[in-house]
């Protein structure tokens, strides 16, 4: 039982630093996406749109693409479950998910991702003089600083699961090969 519930931790932050990696992705790509968009914004800013209208906008925009993202990440579980619980000599189930707390958690993740983003996007795109925007090559300062640690964060994240994967995998193998 012991082994079991710290079987169920290592994988539970295993999967928030997933999560984590996966939110900081979701972040730079919509980032990426709404560079093209910059000029749309800054011609609604010109045109008498408000700071908080644009925030709006964008952070609707993006929890409602995060949500659209949810379905197939859903599918995805449902097709690598059987795999996982085979793997693993686990018996979770999907409908496991369905049941009071989780629903709701995998709700408020959601939400959590696109509000982070649209807040991202939104701050540093609203708080730039319109006609700045509209210039060609312009890039904000701070705004690349906050997207290198964001990419430094997520590589870092990234290796520390590598090396996880591989000491995971040298045990695996010495269990599997040691006569005990």
């Amino acid at each position: 039982i012991i082994s079991q519930s710290r079987s169920m931790w290592v994988f539970s932050i295993i999967g928030i630093l997933i999560l984590l990696v996966a939110t900081i992705n979701f972040i730079l790509i919509s980032n990426a996406e709404n560079e093209s968009a910059k000029i749309e914004f800054a011609c609604r800013k010109i045109n008498g749109a408000s700071n908080k209208q644009l925030v709006m906008m964008i952070m609707i925009k993006a929890i409602v693409v995060a949500f659209i993202s949810l379905l197939p990440a859903v599918i995805f579980l449902n097709i690598t479950l059987p795999f996982f619980n085979s793997h693993f000599q686990m018996d979770l189930e999907m409908k496991l998910f369905l049941n009071w707390p989780y629903p709701l958690l995998l709700i408020g993740f959601t939400l959590i991702t696109g509000i982070c983003s649209g807040l991202y996007l939104g701050f540093t795109t609203t708080t730039v003089n319109p006609l700045v925007l509209l210039q060609k090559g312009h890039q904000k300062g701070g705004s690349h600083i906050f997207k290198g640690v964001l990419v430094a964060v997520q590589f870092a994240v990234f290796i520390l699961l590598l090396c996880c994967l591989f000491f995971m995998k040298k045990q695996f193998y010495f269990s599997l090969h040691k006569d005990l």
